[in-house]
């Protein structure tokens, strides 16, 4: 049990190039995952709602263009991580 605590940090070393390499910026990725996950579904589902009770119009087509819009920043980020993923 000694020899575990032993450990040198030479151990977690990792050479740079075996980084997954993603197609996105870290800081772009992480923005477009929180807005696909959770911005524009939120969006999606509270819009029409508040639009029918303060008779605001065009609530189903913003519902469905943020629902179009989640899944094609959804293929964005996934292909980023496939790539990742491959690399």
């Amino acid at each position: 049990m000694a020899d575990e605590k032993n450990v040198t940090e030479q151990d977690d070393v990792q050479e740079v190039s075996q980084y997954p390499k993603y197609w996105l910026p870290s800081g772009v990725y992480s923005v477009l995952k929180w807005v696909a996950h959770v911005l524009l579904p939120l969006v999606a589902t509270a819009y029409p709602l508040v639009a029918n009770v303060w008779g605001l119009g065009y609530g189903e087509q913003v519902s469905q263009t943020c629902s179009i819009l989640a899944l094609c920043v959804g293929v964005l980020i996934g292909a980023s991580q496939l790539k990742a993923s491959a690399s």
